[in-house]
């Protein structure tokens, strides 16, 4: 028996089941939990009504109740949080697929929000911050190395937990490293068997949103060189723009339309490292003789630069909460360009991650960058 309280009135007993082989379903392990009835009474209205001695349940009257199939390792998780009676070494071992349970557990059980925000949400802090991707130092404005993170399953689990438990360095750093990482649409991952568990289809279209517009800051930045020479008089501009094309078709970032398609943004920034081209030096033609290393590495820090990941308090703010299209227009009518596009949230992030983190109507998002005269820079970021 595993003592949550030790002054504990009430004994939980649970099993758990794992698959084998072929896939049956197999008893893997029982336990049981010494709890306090009136916490749990408190904290869940599901157990509220089952565990109440003059209600019309059985359960109510009882010492020892038996609640079923239950993932064993998350439901202790759960029940020590409730009984405030933490265990480190928990926290730190839990994975992903623990904090996915976890999830399942709170919304099985109906544990009330207030305790979601209060006990559970610090302890999944402490929990991201103990694992490997928690422990890497993040500056929103400095380019992460990206090859020290962590896969793009592992992110795509992230999402919904981030977002649950309000996390707003995951769920930046999440939905950052998947619009640099993945090369097609942006998708969850939900390891267990409740498909209730999800983000909002709107919030993973914006985030697909912010996915696409990186290829096409990188896309524009690297035709820049195409426009001068298309645009030139000179005899010689046939050459210098083959020669240009024929060095980003030789690295594998040309046709862009085609390896945009099948190619994440962080896997043809990595490809233009390799880029190596200058026009033969007895061609006086100013047109001709750009500076294409600029050129490309100024595209390359732009995109790398460009977004710092959804922010999950502009989202909160620009949530509309009260469905009357009025209200909602004066509360969102309160942002001031001017007061900068972090105020008030817990990571630093430039306009791109407040224009992808707008969950309100595109019609206000649009009037509040009229109205703040907001114009698009040629260096990519709305200011």
């Amino acid at each position: 028996m595993i003592v949550i309280d030790p002054s504990g009135d009430l004994v939980l007993k649970v099993f758990e089941k794992t698959k084998d082989d072929g896939g049956a379903l197999l008893l893997s392990q029982t336990e049981s939990f010494r709890v306090r009835r009136e916490i749990l009474r408190k904290a869940s209205t599901v157990w509220s009504n089952m565990l109440d001695p003059y209600g019309p349940y059985h359960e109510g009257t009882k010492d020892v109740v038996e609640l079923g199939e239950t993932p064993i390792f998350s439901f202790e998780i759960l029940l020590r949080e409730l009984h405030h009676n933490t265990l480190a070494s928990h926290t730190k071992k839990a994975s992903i697929l623990d904090i996915w349970q976890l999830l399942g557990l709170t919304k099985k059980w109906l544990i009330k929000s207030e305790l979601i925000k209060s006990d559970f949400n610090p302890w999944f802090s402490k929990w991201y911050s103990a694992q490997r991707y928690g422990r890497i130092d993040l500056d929103m404005y400095e380019q992460t190395n990206e090859k020290k993170d962590p896969d793009v399953l592992e992110q795509r689990r992230l999402l919904f937990p981030c977002h649950f438990f309000d996390h707003a360095k995951g769920f930046a750093r999440a939905t950052r490293f998947l619009a640099y990482h993945v090369s097609g649409h942006i998708q969850e991952d939900n390891p267990i068997e409740n498909n209730e568990l999800h983000l909002r289809v709107f919030t993973t279209r914006l985030l697909n949103s912010a996915r696409v517009r990186l290829g096409l800051i990188l896309s524009r930045d690297l035709h820049k060189p195409n426009k001068e020479l298309l645009k030139a008089t000179c005899k010689c501009k046939g050459d210098a723009l083959w020669g240009y094309e024929k060095e980003l078709e030789k690295i594998g970032i040309w046709p862009f339309e085609d390896t945009v398609s099948r190619n994440s943004v962080d896997t043809l920034l990595n490809r233009l490292e390799n880029f190596n081209y200058t026009v033969a030096d007895k061609r006086d033609c100013i047109d001709c003789r750009q500076d294409y290393h600029t050129v490309v590495e100024q595209a390359q820090q732009r995109t790398e630069r460009y977004f710092d990941g959804m922010c999950l308090d502009c989202m909160d703010r620009t949530e509309p909460k009260l469905k009357d299209h009025h209200t909602d227009y004066w509360n969102h009518n309160n942002f001031r360009a001017e007061d900068g596009w972090f105020k008030g949230c817990r990571i630093r992030h430039k306009q791109p991650s407040w224009y992808y983190s707008f969950m309100g109507r595109d019609e206000d998002k649009n009037y509040l960058l009229e109205r703040d005269k907001i114009k698009y820079h040629d260096f990519g970021v709305w200011d």
